[in-house]
Protein backbone atom coordinates (compact mmCIF):
# COMPACT_ATOMS: atom_id res chain seq x y z
CA UNK A 1 0.00 0.00 0.00
CA UNK A 2 1.47 3.36 -1.09
CA UNK A 3 0.15 6.54 0.52
CA UNK A 4 0.95 10.20 -0.09
CA UNK A 5 0.62 11.91 3.32
CA UNK A 6 0.14 15.70 3.22
CA UNK A 7 0.25 17.80 6.41
CA UNK A 8 -0.38 21.56 6.71
CA UNK A 9 1.41 22.37 9.98
CA UNK A 10 5.08 22.77 10.83
CA UNK A 11 4.91 22.73 14.62
CA UNK A 12 4.75 19.77 17.01
CA UNK A 13 1.23 19.10 18.26
CA UNK A 14 -1.37 16.38 18.63
CA UNK A 15 -1.90 16.07 14.87
CA UNK A 16 1.82 15.50 14.29
CA UNK A 17 2.01 12.92 17.09
CA UNK A 18 -0.97 11.15 15.46
CA UNK A 19 0.94 11.04 12.17
CA UNK A 20 4.17 9.90 13.83
CA UNK A 21 2.33 6.96 15.36
CA UNK A 22 1.10 5.88 11.92
CA UNK A 23 4.52 6.30 10.31
CA UNK A 24 6.29 4.33 13.04
CA UNK A 25 3.71 1.59 13.58
CA UNK A 26 2.59 0.89 10.01
CA UNK A 27 5.98 1.10 8.31
CA UNK A 28 5.95 -2.64 7.61
CA UNK A 29 2.57 -2.45 5.87
CA UNK A 30 2.50 0.99 4.22
CA UNK A 31 4.97 2.89 2.06
CA UNK A 32 4.50 6.54 3.04
CA UNK A 33 5.68 9.61 1.15
CA UNK A 34 5.38 12.65 3.43
CA UNK A 35 4.66 16.20 2.23
CA UNK A 36 4.95 19.02 4.79
CA UNK A 37 5.71 22.73 5.11
CA UNK A 38 9.33 23.83 5.06
CA UNK A 39 11.33 23.14 8.25
CA UNK A 40 8.51 21.16 9.82
CA UNK A 41 8.77 18.77 12.76
CA UNK A 42 7.06 15.95 10.87
CA UNK A 43 9.21 16.10 7.75
CA UNK A 44 12.38 16.02 9.87
CA UNK A 45 11.18 13.01 11.86
CA UNK A 46 10.00 11.23 8.70
CA UNK A 47 13.36 11.89 7.05
CA UNK A 48 15.16 10.52 10.12
CA UNK A 49 13.10 7.34 9.70
CA UNK A 50 14.34 7.00 6.13
CA UNK A 51 10.99 7.88 4.56
CA UNK A 52 10.61 9.84 1.35
CA UNK A 53 9.77 13.48 2.18
CA UNK A 54 9.00 16.66 0.29
CA UNK A 55 8.77 20.18 1.74
CA UNK A 56 6.47 22.68 0.03
CA UNK A 57 4.95 26.09 0.90
CA UNK A 58 1.83 25.37 2.99
CA UNK A 59 0.54 27.58 5.81
CA UNK A 60 -2.13 27.03 8.44
CA UNK A 61 -4.60 28.24 9.63
CA UNK A 62 -4.30 31.12 7.16
CA UNK A 63 -3.51 30.07 3.61
CA UNK A 64 -3.29 31.36 0.06
CA UNK A 65 -5.49 29.35 -2.31
CA UNK A 66 -3.46 30.39 -5.38
CA UNK A 67 -0.32 29.13 -3.64
CA UNK A 68 -2.04 25.82 -2.84
CA UNK A 69 -2.99 25.41 -6.51
CA UNK A 70 0.60 26.11 -7.54
CA UNK A 71 1.87 23.62 -4.97
CA UNK A 72 -0.58 21.01 -6.27
CA UNK A 73 0.72 21.53 -9.80
CA UNK A 74 4.34 21.17 -8.67
CA UNK A 75 3.57 18.01 -6.72
CA UNK A 76 1.73 16.58 -9.72
CA UNK A 77 4.79 17.21 -11.89
CA UNK A 78 7.06 15.63 -9.29
CA UNK A 79 4.97 12.53 -8.56
CA UNK A 80 3.09 11.90 -11.82
CA UNK A 81 5.29 8.91 -12.62
CA UNK A 82 4.59 7.33 -9.22
CA UNK A 83 1.55 5.26 -8.35
CA UNK A 84 -0.13 6.00 -5.00
CA UNK A 85 -3.11 4.03 -3.73
CA UNK A 86 -4.64 7.08 -2.06
CA UNK A 87 -3.89 10.44 -0.45
CA UNK A 88 -3.99 11.06 3.30
CA UNK A 89 -4.35 14.68 4.46
CA UNK A 90 -4.68 16.63 7.70
CA UNK A 91 -6.09 20.18 7.98
CA UNK A 92 -7.84 22.12 5.24
CA UNK A 93 -4.88 23.50 3.19
CA UNK A 94 -3.50 19.97 2.81
CA UNK A 95 -6.98 18.74 1.90
CA UNK A 96 -7.29 21.31 -0.90
CA UNK A 97 -3.97 20.16 -2.36
CA UNK A 98 -4.97 16.54 -1.86
CA UNK A 99 -8.33 17.00 -3.59
CA UNK A 100 -6.69 18.48 -6.68
CA UNK A 101 -4.20 15.62 -6.87
CA UNK A 102 -6.92 13.06 -6.13
CA UNK A 103 -8.95 14.35 -9.09
CA UNK A 104 -5.92 14.32 -11.39
CA UNK A 105 -4.82 10.80 -10.46
CA UNK A 106 -8.33 9.37 -9.96
CA UNK A 107 -7.51 7.94 -6.54
CA UNK A 108 -9.35 8.39 -3.22
CA UNK A 109 -8.44 11.01 -0.63
CA UNK A 110 -8.82 10.77 3.15
CA UNK A 111 -9.10 13.91 5.29
CA UNK A 112 -8.47 13.58 9.02
CA UNK A 113 -10.13 16.08 11.37
CA UNK A 114 -9.35 16.44 15.06
CA UNK A 115 -12.52 17.66 16.72
CA UNK A 116 -16.13 18.83 16.31
CA UNK A 117 -14.99 22.47 16.34
CA UNK A 118 -14.88 22.96 12.58
CA UNK A 119 -14.53 26.33 10.88
CA UNK A 120 -17.12 27.19 8.19
CA UNK A 121 -14.59 26.65 5.40
CA UNK A 122 -14.02 23.10 6.64
CA UNK A 123 -17.74 22.38 6.61
CA UNK A 124 -18.15 23.77 3.09
CA UNK A 125 -15.23 21.71 1.82
CA UNK A 126 -16.56 18.53 3.37
CA UNK A 127 -20.04 19.06 1.92
CA UNK A 128 -18.66 19.69 -1.58
CA UNK A 129 -15.88 17.11 -1.66
CA UNK A 130 -16.35 13.42 -2.31
CA UNK A 131 -13.38 12.58 -0.08
CA UNK A 132 -13.39 10.16 2.85
CA UNK A 133 -13.30 11.61 6.38
CA UNK A 134 -11.61 10.11 9.43
CA UNK A 135 -12.29 11.79 12.76
CA UNK A 136 -9.62 11.48 15.46
CA UNK A 137 -12.35 11.86 18.10
CA UNK A 138 -15.74 10.33 18.83
CA UNK A 139 -17.19 13.80 19.36
CA UNK A 140 -15.98 14.89 15.92
CA UNK A 141 -17.47 11.79 14.30
CA UNK A 142 -20.86 12.45 15.92
CA UNK A 143 -20.80 16.12 14.87
CA UNK A 144 -19.97 15.33 11.24
CA UNK A 145 -22.66 12.66 11.06
CA UNK A 146 -25.33 14.74 12.80
CA UNK A 147 -24.68 17.73 10.53
CA UNK A 148 -24.64 15.66 7.33
CA UNK A 149 -21.13 16.79 6.39
CA UNK A 150 -20.19 13.38 5.02
CA UNK A 151 -22.12 10.22 4.04
CA UNK A 152 -21.94 7.53 6.70
CA UNK A 153 -20.19 5.06 4.36
CA UNK A 154 -17.35 7.58 3.88
CA UNK A 155 -16.94 8.49 7.54
CA UNK A 156 -14.68 6.74 10.05
CA UNK A 157 -13.33 7.31 13.56
CA UNK A 158 -9.91 6.39 15.00
CA UNK A 159 -8.72 8.07 18.18
CA UNK A 160 -5.02 8.70 18.87
CA UNK A 161 -2.68 6.14 20.35
CA UNK A 162 0.22 6.49 22.77
CA UNK A 163 3.30 4.39 23.43
CA UNK A 164 2.36 2.52 26.59
CA UNK A 165 5.88 1.15 26.82
CA UNK A 166 7.00 4.70 27.65
CA UNK A 167 4.01 6.12 29.52
CA UNK A 168 3.49 4.07 32.63
CA UNK A 169 1.80 4.44 35.99
CA UNK A 170 3.98 6.36 38.43
CA UNK A 171 6.26 4.48 40.77
CA UNK A 172 8.45 6.01 43.47
CA UNK A 173 11.67 5.03 41.74
CA UNK A 174 10.72 6.20 38.26
CA UNK A 175 9.29 9.45 39.61
CA UNK A 176 12.52 10.19 41.47
CA UNK A 177 14.47 9.47 38.28
CA UNK A 178 12.22 11.85 36.31
CA UNK A 179 12.99 14.72 38.70
CA UNK A 180 16.68 13.91 38.38
CA UNK A 181 16.54 13.98 34.57
CA UNK A 182 14.99 17.45 34.69
CA UNK A 183 17.51 18.45 37.38
CA UNK A 184 14.74 19.34 39.82
CA UNK A 185 14.15 18.65 43.47
CA UNK A 186 11.26 16.29 44.15
CA UNK A 187 8.12 18.33 44.87
CA UNK A 188 4.37 18.46 44.24
CA UNK A 189 3.61 19.43 40.63
CA UNK A 190 0.56 20.72 38.78
CA UNK A 191 1.37 20.02 35.14
CA UNK A 192 0.21 21.69 31.93
CA UNK A 193 1.11 20.39 28.46
CA UNK A 194 -0.20 22.52 25.62
CA UNK A 195 0.70 24.65 22.65
CA UNK A 196 0.73 28.20 24.00
CA UNK A 197 -2.18 29.61 22.03
CA UNK A 198 -5.27 31.38 23.32
CA UNK A 199 -7.66 28.42 22.88
CA UNK A 200 -5.67 26.18 25.25
CA UNK A 201 -6.53 28.30 28.31
CA UNK A 202 -3.08 28.15 29.91
CA UNK A 203 -3.74 31.58 31.41
CA UNK A 204 -6.68 30.09 33.34
CA UNK A 205 -4.42 27.47 34.90
CA UNK A 206 -2.00 30.21 36.00
CA UNK A 207 -4.81 32.33 37.40
CA UNK A 208 -6.20 29.28 39.24
CA UNK A 209 -2.82 28.78 40.91
CA UNK A 210 -2.83 32.46 41.90
CA UNK A 211 -6.25 32.05 43.53
CA UNK A 212 -4.92 29.07 45.46
CA UNK A 213 -1.85 31.02 46.53
CA UNK A 214 -3.96 33.93 47.79
CA UNK A 215 -6.03 31.56 49.91
CA UNK A 216 -2.96 29.75 51.23
CA UNK A 217 -3.93 26.52 49.43
CA UNK A 218 -1.25 26.16 46.74
CA UNK A 219 0.61 22.97 47.69
CA UNK A 220 2.44 22.58 44.37
CA UNK A 221 4.35 24.37 41.65
CA UNK A 222 2.87 24.79 38.18
CA UNK A 223 5.07 23.48 35.37
CA UNK A 224 4.12 24.30 31.80
CA UNK A 225 5.53 22.41 28.81
CA UNK A 226 4.91 23.94 25.41
CA UNK A 227 5.62 26.90 23.18
CA UNK A 228 3.66 29.19 20.92
CA UNK A 229 2.66 32.78 20.16
CA UNK A 230 1.15 33.38 23.64
CA UNK A 231 4.43 32.60 25.46
CA UNK A 232 5.40 36.20 26.22
CA UNK A 233 1.87 37.17 27.20
CA UNK A 234 1.72 34.25 29.65
CA UNK A 235 5.12 35.11 31.13
CA UNK A 236 3.92 38.68 31.62
CA UNK A 237 0.82 37.34 33.39
CA UNK A 238 3.00 35.32 35.76
CA UNK A 239 5.03 38.45 36.53
CA UNK A 240 1.94 40.63 37.01
CA UNK A 241 0.53 38.11 39.49
CA UNK A 242 3.89 37.81 41.28
CA UNK A 243 3.89 34.06 40.60
CA UNK A 244 7.48 33.67 39.37
CA UNK A 245 8.37 31.38 42.28
CA UNK A 246 5.36 29.17 41.64
CA UNK A 247 5.22 28.84 37.84
CA UNK A 248 7.93 27.53 35.53
CA UNK A 249 7.91 27.39 31.74
CA UNK A 250 9.78 24.71 29.81
CA UNK A 251 10.74 25.02 26.17
CA UNK A 252 8.94 22.76 23.72
CA UNK A 253 9.78 19.29 25.01
CA UNK A 254 10.56 16.50 22.56
CA UNK A 255 8.24 13.46 22.53
CA UNK A 256 10.99 11.41 24.18
CA UNK A 257 10.91 13.71 27.23
CA UNK A 258 7.18 13.67 27.84
CA UNK A 259 6.96 10.41 29.81
CA UNK A 260 9.34 11.83 32.43
CA UNK A 261 7.40 15.10 32.54
CA UNK A 262 4.17 13.27 33.41
CA UNK A 263 6.01 11.14 35.97
CA UNK A 264 6.66 14.31 37.99
CA UNK A 265 3.02 15.44 38.05
CA UNK A 266 0.47 15.15 40.85
CA UNK A 267 -2.35 16.67 38.78
CA UNK A 268 -2.70 17.46 35.08
CA UNK A 269 -4.72 20.52 33.99
CA UNK A 270 -6.16 21.23 30.52
CA UNK A 271 -8.42 24.31 30.55
CA UNK A 272 -8.93 24.40 26.78
CA UNK A 273 -11.84 25.94 24.86
CA UNK A 274 -11.96 23.22 22.22
CA UNK A 275 -10.49 19.78 21.82
CA UNK A 276 -10.89 16.46 20.08
CA UNK A 277 -9.40 13.45 21.84
CA UNK A 278 -6.47 15.05 23.67
CA UNK A 279 -3.29 12.99 23.53
CA UNK A 280 -2.09 14.81 26.64
CA UNK A 281 -5.01 13.42 28.68
CA UNK A 282 -4.30 9.90 27.39
CA UNK A 283 -0.67 10.35 28.46
CA UNK A 284 -1.72 11.60 31.89
CA UNK A 285 -4.12 8.66 32.30
CA UNK A 286 -1.42 6.16 31.33
CA UNK A 287 0.89 7.82 33.88
CA UNK A 288 -1.71 7.49 36.65
CA UNK A 289 -2.17 11.25 37.03
CA UNK A 290 -5.60 12.73 37.96
CA UNK A 291 -6.94 15.22 35.42
CA UNK A 292 -8.80 18.52 35.74
CA UNK A 293 -10.06 19.50 32.29
CA UNK A 294 -12.72 21.34 30.31
CA UNK A 295 -15.72 19.19 29.36
CA UNK A 296 -15.08 19.52 25.61
CA UNK A 297 -14.61 17.03 22.78
CA UNK A 298 -13.84 13.52 24.00
CA UNK A 299 -12.78 14.64 27.49
CA UNK A 300 -16.07 13.49 29.12
CA UNK A 301 -15.50 10.04 27.58
CA UNK A 302 -12.08 9.85 29.25
CA UNK A 303 -12.45 11.65 32.58
CA UNK A 304 -15.14 10.60 35.04
CA UNK A 305 -15.66 13.38 37.57
CA UNK A 306 -14.77 12.36 41.07
CA UNK A 307 -13.13 9.12 39.93
CA UNK A 308 -10.02 9.82 37.81
CA UNK A 309 -10.28 13.60 37.86
CA UNK A 310 -12.88 16.28 37.19
CA UNK A 311 -14.45 17.78 34.09
CA UNK A 312 -15.54 21.41 34.20
CA UNK A 313 -18.33 22.83 32.03
CA UNK A 314 -17.02 26.39 32.32
CA UNK A 315 -13.27 26.29 33.03
CA UNK A 316 -13.05 29.51 35.01
CA UNK A 317 -9.93 29.93 37.20
CA UNK A 318 -11.96 29.72 40.44
CA UNK A 319 -13.53 26.41 39.37
CA UNK A 320 -10.19 24.99 38.27
CA UNK A 321 -8.67 25.96 41.63
CA UNK A 322 -11.58 24.43 43.52
CA UNK A 323 -11.20 21.05 41.79
CA UNK A 324 -7.41 20.98 42.11
CA UNK A 325 -7.74 21.59 45.86
CA UNK A 326 -10.42 18.88 46.08
CA UNK A 327 -8.05 16.30 44.56
CA UNK A 328 -5.16 17.25 46.85
CA UNK A 329 -7.43 17.06 49.89
CA UNK A 330 -9.10 13.73 49.00
CA UNK A 331 -7.42 10.67 50.47
CA UNK A 332 -6.34 8.02 47.96
CA UNK A 333 -7.61 10.01 44.94
CA UNK A 334 -4.52 9.13 42.89
CA UNK A 335 -4.82 5.47 43.84
CA UNK A 336 -8.48 5.44 42.73
CA UNK A 337 -7.45 7.15 39.50
CA UNK A 338 -4.95 4.43 38.71
CA UNK A 339 -7.43 1.66 39.45
CA UNK A 340 -10.06 3.25 37.20
CA UNK A 341 -7.64 3.90 34.33
CA UNK A 342 -5.97 0.48 34.37
CA UNK A 343 -8.53 -1.35 32.18
CA UNK A 344 -9.11 1.67 29.90
CA UNK A 345 -5.60 2.70 28.92
CA UNK A 346 -4.57 -0.50 27.01
CA UNK A 347 -7.15 0.24 24.30
CA UNK A 348 -5.20 3.41 23.45
CA UNK A 349 -1.92 1.61 22.82
CA UNK A 350 -0.37 3.11 19.70
CA UNK A 351 -0.21 -0.25 17.92
CA UNK A 352 -3.89 -0.96 18.61
CA UNK A 353 -5.02 2.43 17.32
CA UNK A 354 -2.69 2.43 14.30
CA UNK A 355 -4.03 -0.95 13.23
CA UNK A 356 -7.55 0.48 13.41
CA UNK A 357 -6.39 3.18 10.99
CA UNK A 358 -4.86 0.55 8.72
CA UNK A 359 -8.20 -1.28 8.65
CA UNK A 360 -9.81 2.01 7.59
CA UNK A 361 -7.22 2.36 4.80
CA UNK A 362 -8.18 -1.09 3.53
CA UNK A 363 -11.91 -0.32 3.70
CA UNK A 364 -11.37 2.84 1.66
CA UNK A 365 -9.51 0.95 -1.07
CA UNK A 366 -12.14 -1.78 -1.10
CA UNK A 367 -15.02 0.75 -1.19
CA UNK A 368 -13.36 2.82 -3.91
CA UNK A 369 -12.73 -0.30 -6.01
CA UNK A 370 -16.34 -1.49 -5.88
Amino acid sequence: MRILMIYSTSNLGGAELYAMNLLQTLSDKVEFTVVCPHNSFLSKRASDMGLSTCEVPISYPKFDVSQLIQTSYELAQQFDQQSFDFIYTHHLPAAIIGQLLSTRWQIPMLLTVDSPYLRPAYKDFMRLSDCYIMSASKSGYDFILDNHLCPADRLFVAQPGINLREFRTQQSKTRTQAFMRFELEKQAIIGVVARLVEDKGVDRAIEAAHIMKQSGQLPAKVMIAGDGPERQKLENLVADLDMQEHVRFFEQLQPEQMADFYQMMDIYVLATNREGCPISILEAMASGVPVVASAVGDVPYLVQSGVNGYTIEKPEPSSIAQHIIKIFQTDNFTQRTRQHNAPIVPSFDNRVQANKVYDIFQKILQHDGD
